[in-house]
């Protein structure tokens, strides 16, 4: 072997070692852009809506009141608020129109107290960044709305500040007769 042919094996060994070095240093880049895209993902608005559970009654002048006990949580690390709240009902009217109407929350005491004392879900309601918020959220439908309808379902729609939309299925709904207890 002569010194052309030791040249051109140093060579090759500061290659290779210059591609190991440069796919270490890719590794790394890669991890830092996954640390990067995770941090601003945390930064992107959203809200967690859990539905606990939801009770209905007809009034004495026959408009029907609407109550769910939700949480709210925020997951990220900015601030965000609920903008808006509104219960979305799809019926079947007699003669096969099928349609929905939405009917925003509101701000009052329950006419029922089956919940206890729990807190009612005021909106617009801030929710602070990492945090959460719970209560009762409340709608009333007029009875010129719901007589002669059949009720296929009912979702919880949900808007924040930044006019994301989020939409949740209702749960199975209770019906309370009065204040001691529920229908049958």
């Amino acid at each position: 072997m002569d010194q052309s042919d030791w040249i051109a094996i140093a060579a090759v060994l500061a290659a290779i070692a210059s591609a190991a070095y440069a796919s270490r240093g890719n590794a790394i880049a890669k991890r830092a852009l996954q640390l990067a895209e995770l941090q601003e993902s945390r930064r992107t608005p959203a809200i967690d809506v859990y539905l606990d559970s939801g009770l209905w009654t007809r009034l004495p002048d026959n408009s029907q009141e609407y109550m769910y006990l939700v949480t709210i949580s925020n997951p990220t690390d900015i601030d965000n608020s609920i903008a808006r709240c509104e219960l979305r009902f799809n019926y079947h009217r007699k003669g096969g129109l099928t349609t929905n109407f939405k009917v925003t929350s509101i701000a009052r005491a329950p006419k029922l107290t089956v919940f206890g004392k729990t807190t009612l879900l005021d909106v617009p309601q801030h929710i602070p960044a990492r945090g959460s918020t719970s209560g009762l959220v409340l709608f009333n439908v007029p009875a010129a709305l719901v007589d002669g309808v059949s009720l296929e379902s009912t979702s919880l729609v949900f808007t924040d500040a930044n006019g994301l939309v989020f939409d949740l299925q209702s749960p199975p709904l209770k019906e309370v007769v009065d204040e001691s207890g529920l229908a049958s």
